[in-house]
């Protein structure tokens, strides 16, 4: 038997305020949390291309014996990788100074 609601709310919701409250603490920081965000959508668009990278070497290089395409087509999944590396690490920054911001106020 579940433990029964006794603050007023519908189970398995937040009781009314809650939000309220937490935007309250997150506010001063809604600059930052932006840029964590802009951060997170960056290194998911970088994410998507190493997949097409490596269709265009099985697709182009492969099948056409392209040697210098082969590089070029390695050599962006390698650099995207790494910009989607050093942005996800940008992003848990500005992540753990947002968390620790909002645990001292």
């Amino acid at each position: 038997m579940p433990p029964k609601n006794t603050r007023g709310s519908e189970p398995g919701r937040p009781p009314a305020g809650v939000y309220k409250r937490a935007w309250s603490y997150l506010a001063p920081y809604w600059r930052t949390e932006l840029l964590v965000l802009a951060c997170m959508l960056v290194a998911s668009a970088l994410a998507q291309v190493w997949p097409l990278c490596l269709k265009w070497i099985i697709d182009i290089s492969i099948e056409h014996h392209d040697l210098r395409s082969l590089t070029w087509f390695t050599l962006i999944g390698i650099a995207t990788a790494l910009a989607a590396g050093l942005i996800g690490s940008v992003e848990g920054y500005w992540s753990g100074c947002v968390t620790e911001g909002v645990i001292r106020d």
